[in-house]
């Protein structure tokens, strides 16, 4: 889709079944109808999706030999997860399907999308090459690049490219090799120099390209804190946000995804979960948290009797 004359587009491969939250990330898109979303997977296609969200079946083995012939170099990817290692790449394995956009990006799925546009499209217009949604770092989960040669072709300048693309394990390349320093409140060309933050931030330093690294979604909920969705706008402390990433709270043995065929307009996220409404939440959100609490000791026990 196009938006003051840009038109952009996120690309997701995506293999094996979808997450039972699927359809709060399809949600979100039909809220951003001006942003396109391509998909490459070999899951069911659902039957109902959003006008700017597109399918493309495809296997990883094929992602494999698409980015074999793209990268020039012989890619076996040994699971879904380290796709996430070539997402610097994307511009230039997904090239055809990219030749009518101005911008491209890549993202996770486990995201309640707010309203994007002000956070993407005015930085857009603010004359930046590359966006992402937190300071910290490049964010993996949601980050979009101009596409130009230059830009696109970044990655090569990776020093452990081949070693890192061709290792069978996820190596961070798209963030920061796995390594803390920028959470840490240090300096992101103290990072790995084969790192894709270090080469973006980098060449922002250099001045070749303009990158802004821009906080504006939420990856944790802790204590009482509360995400508030409503009608395509996702806010905290009754500031907009771009998005919610669950990715630190997902895990946990009290939080709570739903299984929504029909997402509901207005919800609320907590540190346990998803909720409809606030009948009975202080009763469910203390179940939550004692069953999941119950649920990590029996876990650890049994992990210590099955160890001995």
């Amino acid at each position: 889709m196009s938006t003051q004359n840009h038109k952009i587009a996120v690309i997701i491969p995506y293999f094996g079944c979808w997450p039972n939250y699927f359809n709060i990330f399809l949600k979100g898109c039909k809220h951003n109808d001006w942003l396109d979303i391509l998909f490459f997977t070999d899951c069911h296609l659902p039957q109902e999706k959003p006008k700017n969200v597109t399918f493309i079946k495809a296997t990883l083995h094929e992602i494999s030999l698409l980015a074999t012939k793209k990268l020039v170099i012989d890619i076996t990817i040994a699971s879904p997860y380290k796709l996430c290692d070539f997402r610097p790449c994307y511009g230039v394995i997904f090239e055809d399907y990219l030749k009518d956009h101005d911008y491209w990006g890549y993202g996770d799925i486990d995201l309640v999308y707010g309203d994007l546009k002000p956070f993407i499209v005015n930085r857009i217009a603010e004359g930046f090459d590359v966006l992402s949604n937190r300071s910290e770092i490049l964010s993996g989960s949601l980050a979009f690049f101009k596409n130009t040669n230059f830009i696109k072709n970044l990655y090569a300048q990776s020093s452990l490219l081949i070693d890192q693309l061709t290792a069978p394990d996820y190596k961070g390349l798209d963030e920061t090799a796995h390594n803390h320093t920028t959470w840490q409140e240090g300096d992101k060309l103290d990072l790995p120099p084969h790192c894709f933050t270090y080469l973006i931030a980098n060449e922002d330093k250099k001045g070749t390209i303009r990158a802004s690294f821009l906080s504006t979604c939420k990856e944790q909920i802790e204590g009482s804190e509360i995400i508030h969705y409503q009608n395509g706008l996702v806010s905290f402390e009754e500031t907009s946000l771009a998005y919610y990433h669950y990715v630190c709270n997902k895990n946990r043995y009290e939080y709570r995804l739903p299984n929504w065929h029909d997402v509901p307009t207005s919800f609320f996220i907590t540190a346990t979960g998803f909720y409809k409404t606030d009948k009975f939440y202080r009763f469910i959100n203390n179940y939550r948290k004692i069953s999941g609490f119950i649920s990590n000791i029996l876990i650890r026990i049994w992990k210590r009797l099955t160890k001995n």
